[in-house]
């Protein structure tokens, strides 16, 4: 129904801040345009941006992790459903564009990764500030981007939580007032 009266996504776009997305995916061909990597993690981390920096941005950087590694399928996995499109199967704004931010981190310690085998990816809470910052930053202007998607499991809480990470809070507001949704998961752990 929405499609039919005109919401398709057209002229808008979609950040999936997530493990990256493989732009030449048969849904996603030609819908990503603009990328970044934010892969800081910890002492002995290792980013996932190519070339083993911790930041980048441009052609190229928002690539989803390597697929060895288990989930590094996700980013593409939920761009598809934000705004895949082929010939027989859509995402829900299927002529919108996507901004693909990487903002996972490779962790080589058993102890952050149990109950997963090492190693194992984690999204660290400064590199998703400093994704949203980026695009309030850099990109709220150049792009009409209508919401930024985090399918990112985590800690559990079982009250508000803008007190516990308030960079995150912070970055989340600043969008707010341009008029630019964070849309978080709320069920994967």
């Amino acid at each position: 129904r929405a499609w039919s009266r005109g919401y398709s996504g057209l002229g808008q776009a979609v950040v999936v801040a997530d493990t990256g997305v493989q732009p030449d995916h048969p849904m996603l061909a030609g819908k990503v345009t603009s990328e970044a990597c934010f892969s800081n993690g910890w002492n002995s981390d290792t980013s996932l941006c190519p070339g083993g920096v911790t930041v980048a941005y441009g052609p190229g950087t928002g690539v989803n992790c390597n697929l060895a590694l288990a989930g590094c399928f996700h980013g593409t996995h939920v761009a598809g459903i934000a705004a895949g499109r082929s010939a027989s199967l859509n995402g829900v704004a299927k002529d919108a564009t996507i901004i693909s931010l990487q903002v996972f981190t490779r962790i080589d310690q058993p102890s952050v990764c149990s109950p997963n085998p090492v190693p194992c990816i984690q999204a660290y809470w400064r590199d998703l500030a400093a994704a949203l910052d980026y695009i309030y930053t850099n990109l709220q202007y150049n792009n009409r981007i209508a919401s930024v998607n985090m399918s990112i499991g985590g800690q559990t809480y079982t009250a508000a939580c803008d007190t516990a990470e308030p960079s995150m809070t912070n970055a989340i507001n600043r969008l707010r007032t341009v008029g630019i949704g964070s849309v978080v998961a709320s069920g994967n752990n």
